[in-house]
């Protein structure tokens, strides 16, 4: 079992040095392709293994999560620090947080907002978000980004996406939070009503797979929708992620 438990968590160092790889230097674009590969790549290798990929979505989460765990801890040139968090449901439940010059930048990977700091939200708030950015420093608690990940934007993804960072958009008092909504795959609806809506914030970003040898409708679509490139949100939130 030991074997299996030291593969398993190599498998995620892997991923880790493949991203790593991929942002030093931080490309100016193609960054959203690049970690789609990785993340088409193992999706298509678990369907041939097992015949679905039914069990990837922590996977695909982990991946997104180590892009801004290593692009944070890139820029302070310091590393993170698994953090037990209290849970009377989990013992096992870790926040990661990197503390440099007396402050602190602490980042959760689908940690319901029970475990976060209470000043963070309104009225309690109760939700999920996939990645949340958190900076601790003189001044208290601040939510830096949260980012939804999608496998397809689908209609039922992209609504449900939107509405979820709204939520946590409406439930904090922080007005400079970004928000990105993270599709592997490029935007798969016909029905962009929500997602133009969305992007049209300056807070919010839409990232989403997309070429230039995508049909031209597909480019018309992204380009409507005003799709970003995941180096481009990195870029937004660098000063705030710098201790």
């Amino acid at each position: 079992m030991n074997g299996i438990t030291e593969q398993f968590e190599l498998f995620f160092q892997k991923i880790d040095t493949e991203v790593e790889q991929l942002i030093n230097p931080l490309p100016k674009k193609g960054l959203t392709n690049k970690i789609s590969k990785i993340h088409g790549t193992l999706w298509a290798k678990e369907k041939l293994l097992k015949g679905n990929s039914t069990g990837l979505y922590g996977i695909s989460e982990y991946i997104v999560f180590s892009v801004f765990r290593t692009f944070i801890k890139m820029q302070n040139k310091s590393i993170f620090c698994p953090s037990k968090i209290e849970s009377d449901k989990d013992e096992n439940l870790r926040k990661f947080v990197l503390e440099k010059n007396g402050k602190k930048i602490i980042i959760y990977n689908n940690c319901s907002t029970i475990h976060y700091p209470p000043e963070l939200f309104n009225n309690g708030l109760k939700a999920v978000p996939d990645v949340a950015i958190l900076r601790q420093d003189e001044n208290g608690f601040h939510l830096v980004a949260v980012i939804e990940i999608k496998n397809y934007l689908d209609r039922a993804a992209a609504e449900s996406g939107k509405k979820f960072l709204e939520k946590i958009k409406d439930g904090t008092n922080d007005e400079s939070t970004k928000y990105a909504l993270f599709s592997f795959n490029p935007i798969a609806t016909k029905n962009i009503v929500e997602l133009k809506t969305f992007s049209s914030d300056d807070n919010n970003f839409l990232i989403a797979k997309r070429s230039e040898d995508d049909k031209p409708y597909l480019q018309q679509r992204h380009e409507d929708c005003g799709v970003k490139d995941l180096s481009v949100f990195l870029e937004e939130i660098k000063d705030r992620v710098i201790l």
